[in-house]
C-alpha cells in the first residue's frame, strides 16, 4: 500500500501559540476542526493566505463557509422565486412537448 504525502493543517482561532487559559478563552464557542490536505491543496490554501491577507488557515477556511451559505442561500431564493414564477403563469391547456418544441424553434441556441 503506497502511502500519500499529506499535511495536517489545524484549523483554530488565533495563528499563534498561547497557554491553556488562553486557548480556553480564544476557543469559547468555538469548536476546532483538523484537517488533512495533500501538498497541492496545502500550497493553494498558503498562496490564497498570501494573496488574501488571511490571518491563517482558520480565518480562510470559515470565509469559505460563509461565501458557500451567501451561495446556497442566494441559489435557494433564485429557485424559490423561479417555482413562484411558474407557479403563478398558470396552466396551459396545450401539449407539454408541444410547448418545448415552440421554445425551441424561437430560441437557435436551445436546439442541440
Amino acid at each position: 500500500m503506497r502511502a500519500s504525502a499529506c499535511s495536517t493543517t489545524a484549523l483554530s482561532p488565533g495563528s499563534r501559540p498561547t497557554g491553556a487559559r488562553e486557548d480556553a478563552a480564544v476557543n469559547e464557542g468555538m469548536s476546532q476542526l483538523v484537517i488533512s490536505l495533500p501538498p497541492a491543496l496545502q500550497g493553494w490554501v498558503d498562496t490564497r493566505l498570501a494573496q488574501d491577507g488571511y490571518a491563517d488557515a482558520a480565518e480562510y477556511l470559515r470565509d469559505l463557509v460563509r461565501r458557500d451559505i451567501a451561495s446556497m442561500s442566494a441559489d435557494r431564493r433564485w429557485l424559490k422565486a423561479m417555482i413562484d414564477d411558474g407557479l403563478a403563469s398558470g396552466v396551459l391547456d396545450e401539449d407539454a412537448e408541444q410547448v418545448l418544441d415552440e421554445i425551441i424553434a424561437e430560441d437557435p441556441d436551445l436546439r442541440g
